[in-house]
């Protein structure tokens, strides 16, 4: 699907997610958020509900599977802000202990 060139030459360099951090952020300008809320925001919510298996436990191969794939996708996502605020693409500050992530 074309798209602008403004928005090629804008994200040169950046990643799938950090354009739509950056899109995000944009779109909600004055607004700050936290990781979590972006990471649900963003990417996807995350899972509240297992599959039980046929003795009633969350404790299957899949879920278990599940739950380190989205661990390390929220570790990822957590580093990909970090290394957004030390290029400048974003800006962070600290509120009541919790970090929040936007743009100026």
């Amino acid at each position: 699907m074309p798209i602008p060139i403004e928005d090629v030459k804008k994200y040169k360099g950046y990643t799938d997610d950090e354009v739509k951090i950056v899109n995000f952020l944009n779109k909600n300008k004055g607004q700050a958020f936290t990781e979590d809320e972006l990471w649900r925001a963003i990417i996807k919510p995350r899972r509240s509900e297992y599959v039980k298996d046929e003795k009633g436990s969350i404790w299957t191969l899949q879920n278990i599977a599940i739950f380190a794939l989205d661990v390390v996708n929220e570790t990822f996502f957590g580093y990909t802000l970090r290394e957004m605020v030390k290029k400048g693409k974003i800006c962070v500050s600290e509120y009541s202990g919790e970090k929040y992530y936007f743009i100026e």
